[in-house]
This record gives C-alpha cells, sequence and structure tokens, in this order.
C-alpha cells in the first residue's frame, strides 16, 4: 500500500521539542517533516510535550476525536510510552503495553483501521539515556523491554511494527529527547521501512 498521508501521533519526541530552550526544533530537525521532505510521504503532526498513552475515558474521547479529524490519513504511527515510564507506579514494560492495549480497545477507530484501506504502525520509543544508579534502574529496564513488549502488542493488533531504539539515534543531553541529528537518523530509517512495507 502507498502511503501518501500519514498521521504521527505520538509526544514530544513526535512534535519536536528542544531541551535545550524549550522551544521547537525546525522543520529541518523534525522525523516527521523529513518523511515529508524526503520521501514525499504528507505528514500530520499530532505531538503533544509530556504526552502519556491515554486512558480513562477522557482520555480516550481525545484520542477518538483525533482519529476523526485525520480521515483523509491512509496510515497511522502511534509512538508513545516514554512519558508513561515515569508516571506509572512500579513501572513495567508491560504494564505499559497494557496501556496500549487499552487504548486500542477502547478507541476503535484505532482498530478500523487495521485490515482496511489505512494501516497503523506502533513504535517503540527512542532509547532512555540515564546515569545507571539504583534509583533509576525501574526505568531503565522498562525501557530497555520495551521493544519485545509493543512487538506482541502489535503482533496480537495486526499492526506494523518499528523499534525506533533500534536505529540508535543520538540523544540530547536529557537523554530523554531526541537530537536534530537523532530525529534525521529516525527519519531515514523510518522512511525506508515505509517504502518497503
Amino acid at each position: 500500500m502507498m502511503i501518501r498521508k500519514l498521521l504521527c501521533y505520538g509526544d514530544s519526541n513526535t512534535w519536536g521539542f528542544d531541551p535545550r530552550d524549550g522551544e521547537r526544533y525546525p522543520a529541518e530537525g523534525r522525523w516527521p517533516d523529513l518523511l515529508t521532505a524526503e520521501y514525499g510521504i504528507e505528514t500530520r503532526n499530532e505531538g503533544l510535550n509530556g504526552r502519556t498513552i491515554p486512558y480513562g475515558e477522557c482520555g480516550f474521547s481525545m484520542a477518538r476525536l483525533m482519529l476523526t479529524q485525520t480521515p483523509d490519513c491512509d496510515a497511522a504511527l502511534v509512538m508513545l510510552g516514554t512519558n508513561d515510564i515515569f508516571w506509572i507506579w512500579e513501572v513495567t514494560a508491560e504494564k505499559i503495553a497494557d496501556r496500549l492495549r487499552g487504548l486500542f480497545a477502547n478507541v476503535p477507530g484505532f482498530l478500523r483501521w487495521k485490515g482496511g484501506a489505512r494501516r497503523i504502525f506502533l513504535l517503540s520509543p527512542p532509547p532512555l539515556i540515564l546515569p545507571d544508579v539504583p534509583e533509576n534502574a525501574a526505568y531503565l529496564r522498562a525501557a530497555a523491554e520495551l521493544p519485545a513488549a509493543y512487538r506482541r502488542v502489535a503482533e496480537e493488533s495486526g499492526f506494523g511494527f518499528f523499534d525506533v531504539a533500534a536505529v540508535r539515534p543520538e540523544m540530547a543531553f536529557d537523554g530523554l529527547h531526541l537530537s536534530e541529528a537523532g530525529h534525521r537518523q529516525v527519519a531515514k530509517a523510518l522512511g525506508e521501512y515505509l517504502t518497503r512495507t
């Protein structure tokens, strides 16, 4: 299936947050815009700083609204989970994956794309680069285990899967956000993946 217009649904690493000044990277430093510039895939950037995986009726309602506003997109990339690592009590990769299962189960708009003219691609988030100290152990373990957990969710749901961490993108100084070079690395790998999928 040729992808012409792509919904990019994520957090600050989709929006293009620049931790140096709290502003936004320029278009040439954001992976969704680079997909348009370099691969001709029109993108709708629905990244939001601080977004966690939606849960509860309020979160599900907002996700439903976002999907109804993008009827012209023929595919969607969902890249969430980094913020959940720090917000879920006694965090594990499986708890985060279960939040994704809840999102897809409670927002039928996602699953209606399955097997139809539109496709869903689930992306595991970029790597987490934090000091290897005891207080970070649970965060680092959950981040390292997310790709395998997300792959299982994608297979269960019939979605495509792309492991952003496997690209080994450059991260900004805070260890949470992609640098501009990291955005370019992700765009290149993701563009090649989408054009052959």
